[in-house]
């Protein structure tokens, strides 16, 4: 495919862009792989996935030849969220087990991290990241929602995803939209 011709990524790229970068995303891999391919920690141990293997990983569990191409195929993106799905929930298992991982807890969460999943502080609220992984200042939102970022000081980073009805994703509010309909959730959740 020409370079004229490549499809542009949008958020699902972005989404992806974010998650390679991201080392503990590659502790994931590190621990998936040992997991699934039964290999020693002594041959594999932490930190040996690199940005560009995480990357590599997405692109075949895709079956894309570019993260941009992700935004454009159905199937792409079902497993894609998928894939961010089993992360959090290893995320979430590895906080409940309280497992130290070689990745600074004083992290500041800025904008340009919005929508890879809070690990650290976030730098407008000072709030880190609730147990089951949500934003800290938004907390457990009420309602049917599959993914909602606070846009970490970048309103026009803000979004919200909810569930569609066939458990895919669904309707979706980004910008100054999500971020007045975070606060009405808020609002609704009573502890605002």
């Amino acid at each position: 495919m020409s370079q004229r011709n490549a499809p542009k990524g949008g958020l699902y790229a972005r989404k992806s862009a974010m998650l390679c970068q991201n080392r503990r995303f590659g502790l994931y891999l590190d621990q998936r792989r040992r997991r699934v391919h039964q290999v020693p920690v002594e041959s594999m141990p932490d930190g040996t996935h690199t940005p560009e293997d995480c990357a590599d990983f997405i692109r075949q569990s895709c079956g894309v030849e570019s993260r941009a191409e992700i935004d454009h195929n159905d199937a792409a993106r079902a497993m894609l969220d998928r894939i961010m799905a089993d992360y959090s929930k290893w995320e979430r298992m590895q906080r409940q087990q309280k497992t130290e991982w070689p990745v600074s807890d004083d992290h500041l969460y800025t904008s340009e991290h919005a929508g890879s999943g809070q690990f650290g502080i976030c730098a407008t609220c000072h709030k880190g990241p609730t147990p089951e992984g949500h934003d800290g200042c938004l907390g457990t939102l009420p309602g049917p929602i599959m993914n909602a970022c606070c846009g970490h000081g970048n309103d026009r980073q803000a979004y919200i995803q909810y569930w569609g009805e066939d458990g895919a994703s669904g309707r979706e509010l980004r910008g100054s939209d999500a971020v007045e309909e975070q606060r009405r959730l808020i609002a609704e959740r009573g502890d605002a």
